[in-house]
């Protein structure tokens, strides 16, 4: 009778282990106050209900880092994501949007199991760009650039705007 008992127990607590809630939203993180200001405009001055938001983190050396701000009806990061699964490992969230945050440690480490997921942003004529420049932790953003992978390497003007 006692193994009955001890099975039923047993059971019972693998079932109800089971069935509790999980700890949800692993990966959020919550923006520090210099930041947090600027995504919040990115979000209200390019609002679209189809849009995804993306940032990318560039830290140039110790105190300086380029920062693209992308909101558009696909992934910027879309094709090379499919072809070598490197999905944003934390995300963050704004007025209720989710802003995916790439930073190059998904280039090495993962969250998920391994997905495909589509997305791109070929001809998508109403993908917005901005660039934030944090040096020292002083932020200087330009809006609404056309170019932004090469933006901070070919606009010399951009170098002398953050002295």
């Amino acid at each position: 009778m006692k193994i009955i008992y001890a099975c039923l127990i047993t059971v019972l607590i693998f079932f109800l282990s089971c069935s509790l809630p999980k700890e949800q939203n692993k990966n959020i993180v919550y923006p520090k106050e210099r930041i947090k200001g600027v995504l919040y405009s990115f979000i209200q001055e390019n609002k679209q209900d189809n849009f995804r938001y993306e940032m990318f983190i560039n830290k140039i050396c110790p105190n300086d880092f380029n920062i693209i701000l992308y909101a558009g009806e696909g992934s910027l990061n879309g094709e090379n994501r499919i072809q070598s699964d490197k999905t944003p490992n934390v995300y963050t969230e704004i007025d209720g949007n989710k802003i995916y945050i790439y930073s190059g440690s998904e280039y090495f480490f993962r969250n998920t199991p391994k997905k495909k997921e589509k997305g791109s942003i070929k001809n998508d004529k109403k993908a917005v760009f901005w660039a934030i420049r944090d040096s020292s932790e002083i932020l200087s953003v330009k809006k609404n650039i056309a170019d932004p992978i090469n933006f901070f390497y070919t606009d010399y003007r951009w170098l002398n705007f953050i002295k």
